[in-house]
């Protein structure tokens, strides 16, 4: 009750402190992460894999999640966060998972942990990852780089050269920029190369806001830079403001050179930003030889690429998936690869690629068409093989549009004695059956197709 006796201001200023706590407090989801053992370092090579959910909330310092995994080589022993390290960097345990699943090779955990100021600055830079240990691999047989869901932005391998300056240098010189910006940290990672300059490096600068073909001041200095140099390379971490975020995602910043030959800037680059997930897939093939599928396909350029997961259709709607290809990471140079779908059966099938990031990110290609064997023209019975037959034989049949049918056996007398098919069987597809008469007497048997209104009756011979 003596709530009611504070002065109304003290209360509106609690109000307001709460209120604003409330409100201000930022929520960051991980969603799909991806864990592999590809991303140990170095690779385990292992072909389990798993996924992480989570969310972290800044006004508790809590990070809820779960985590989930199967097909790993050996029992699992234990599970941490580990940190501060980029992909393909190894760190120290940060928080041990306490009730994780041991002796398993599959599973599931779900909890909550608590991070201290310094663990959550590294978890919102991207720096921290999870890793499960077994019995195969100690130093941990998978794991996956705690990557926000959004809020991340990438530029990737932009070109820095004399014609982007305004007037232009006409310099030979060339550069490639390659940069991560997070928006919880306000940390822009980059890397930047050159190669060519006419003059020595004075300095270098993020300069903005300006669009192409316009100039602008100086936001950022590059300390440390080389300098005195023709050719070189340097990585670095700045920090913006909401000022410089802004102009920097409208893409109105850009990367300035300066050497002794051209004091304003030789070679420069406009940061724009890669919207698409940064695999450049230039080819996409798929051939046969008798009832194999070669799929092959080449990339120009990959960025964070965990690999391709390789899927089959029979009609552009139900894919399976055949298995997982990995990526080569982070590349600019051309890299080829190669799948082949052994054994099919004849028929007209469909594939796609699923390219996978590190963090769970996805993206499909366009699907090619592959004709395996020869297409059904109409309503297909093929004699069964081998015939006789002990005590199995294979049977085929197919049509040439989606039909309802059914494929049965029966004995001489009439009896059925079993049913093979019967349900809707796809257009342009030879079905491959197996009859087993392991239980059944010597003698001849029939089988009976139906579809598509008619019906085809064929004898085959079971010799013991």
């Amino acid at each position: 009750m003596k709530l009611f006796n504070y002065p109304f201001s003290i209360l509106t200023s609690v109000f307001v402190l709460f209120f604003s706590l409330t409100v201000f407090s930022q929520v960051h989801n991980y969603t799909n992460i991806f864990i592999s053992g590809d991303q140990e370092n170095p690779s385990t090579g292992s072909p389990a894999t798993g996924t992480l959910n989570g969310t972290y909330d800044e006004s508790t310092m809590e990070l809820i999640f779960s985590v989930t995994f199967s097909g790993l080589t050996g029992n699992t022993t234990a599970s941490h966060f580990h940190g501060p390290a980029l992909p393909d960097s190894n760190a120290g345990v940060q928080i041990g998972l306490s009730g994780f699943p041991t002796g398993v090779m599959s599973g599931s955990l779900t909890d909550t942990v608590t991070l201290n100021e310094t663990q959550e600055a590294d978890l919102l830079a991207g720096l921290w990852y999870i890793n499960i240990h077994t019995s195969t691999f100690g130093g941990g047989e998978i794991r996956g780089q705690l990557l926000e869901s959004g809020g991340v932005h990438y530029f990737t391998h932009l070109p820095v050269s004399g014609d982007q300056e305004n007037p232009s240098t006409g310099s030979p010189a060339t550069g490639t920029f390659t940069g991560r910006y997070s928006e919880n940290t306000m940390e822009l990672i980059f890397t930047v190369d050159f190669d060519g300059l006419t003059g020595t490096t004075t300095a270098s600068h993020f300069h903005g806001p300006a669009v192409p073909d316009s100039n602008a001041g100086v936001q950022i200095g590059l300390t440390g830079f080389p300098t005195g140099v023709t050719s070189g390379s340097f990585a670095d971490t700045v920090t913006l403001n909401e000022t410089q975020e802004a102009d920097l995602l409208a893409e109105k910043w850009y990367i300035n050179i300066h050497t002794s030959t051209f004091g304003g800037g030789e070679i420069r680059g406009q940061l724009f930003e890669t919207k698409a997930i940064p695999v450049e897939l230039t080819s996409f093939t798929a051939s046969t030889n008798d009832n194999n599928v070669l799929l092959k396909w080449t990339t120009a350029t990959e960025l964070n690429n965990l690999g391709f997961e390789i899927h089959r259709s029979n009609n552009k709607s139900d894919w399976n998936i055949l298995g997982f290809i990995h990526g080569k990471g982070t590349t600019t140079e051309f890299n080829n690869y190669a799948f082949e779908d052994k054994s099919i059966s004849s028929g007209r099938y469909f594939y796609r690629l699923k390219q996978v990031d590190n963090n769970g990110t996805f993206e499909y290609s366009s699907a090619i068409e592959v004709v395996v064997g020869s297409i059904p023209t109409g309503f297909v019975l093929e004699q069964n093989y081998p015939n006789p037959f002990n005590p199995s034989t294979k049977i085929k049949f197919g049509f040439d549009k989606m039909t309802k049918t059914s494929l049965r056996i029966y004995d001489v007398l009439g009896n059925e004695v079993v049913t093979l098919f019967n349900g809707t069987a796809e257009g342009g597809r030879i079905y491959e059956l197996t009859f087993s008469a392991s239980n059944l007497s010597s003698g001849v048997y029939y089988y009976q197709l139906t579809g598509n209104d008619r019906t085809e009756i064929k004898k085959m011979m079971l010799l013991k």
